[in-house]
């Protein structure tokens, strides 16, 4: 009834039915139809735009479903292949929201090593740095990503809290240099670490950032 009161409002009394011939194409007829009120001698029977409304009033309230599940869909497919199948094996590796979005719409990332964060500089000098070079990929329109272990779990993209933590050793002291021969042991001992260059490789390529 909604729709017939809309039709009715927004269509004017005489239609002449070859003006709707070319809808009934494209579109069913329904099997109730609807009459407009006026001159009846040109037999004003017009299912066609009736079904036509039905249609565009459908679409309009699927649209934000129809466009969540192919955002979602399309997610899943463009996260890289290397990712995906590292969580699948249960891998402790945690991706910031920011670099998974860059993964999938193909932006530019660029790894950051955190040896330098740990074992480097004193601290707060060594944080400055790190939040300075951080600064500097995003001036030139790339995201950092900047790679750490904390309580054994792999960090791609530290959070700003995660990268003081690590950079404070005064507050933890049992942060580890990782290398590439390190990372399985601080994984399962779940313990903190500064990546340098080779073990930043080896994780920033296992989450899909090209090396």
């Amino acid at each position: 009834m909604a729709v017939t009161r809309l039709i009715r409002t927004i269509t004017p009394h005489y239609v002449p039915i070859a003006s709707f011939a070319s809808l009934d194409k494209y579109f069913p007829p329904c099997t109730h139809g609807t009459y407009f009120p006026g001159n009846f001698r040109h037999g004003l029977l017009l299912p066609s735009i009736y079904g036509a409304l039905q249609l565009v009033l459908c679409r309009v309230m699927l649209r934000p479903v129809a466009q969540t599940f192919s955002s979602s869909v399309r997610t899943l497919r463009s996260l890289p292949s290397c990712l995906v199948s590292a969580r699948e094996r249960g891998i402790p590796i945690d991706v910031h929201p920011e670099v998974e979005q860059a993964l999938v719409e193909n932006r530019a990332l660029v790894a950051l090593e955190t040896t330098i964060v740990t074992h480097g500089m004193p601290y707060p000098a060594n944080l400055e740095t790190a939040k300075s070079v951080e600064q500097h990929v995003r001036s030139v329109g790339a995201i950092p990503a900047t790679i750490g272990v904390i309580g054994g779990r792999v960090k791609i993209a530290l959070e700003s809290a995660e990268l003081e933590y690590l950079a404070d050793l005064r507050a933890n002291p049992g942060a580890v240099k990782l290398s590439r021969r390190d990372i399985a042991a601080a994984v399962a001992l779940k313990k903190d670490g500064g990546t340098t260059c080779s073990a930043t490789l080896i994780l920033a390529a296992l989450a899909g950032i090209k090396v």
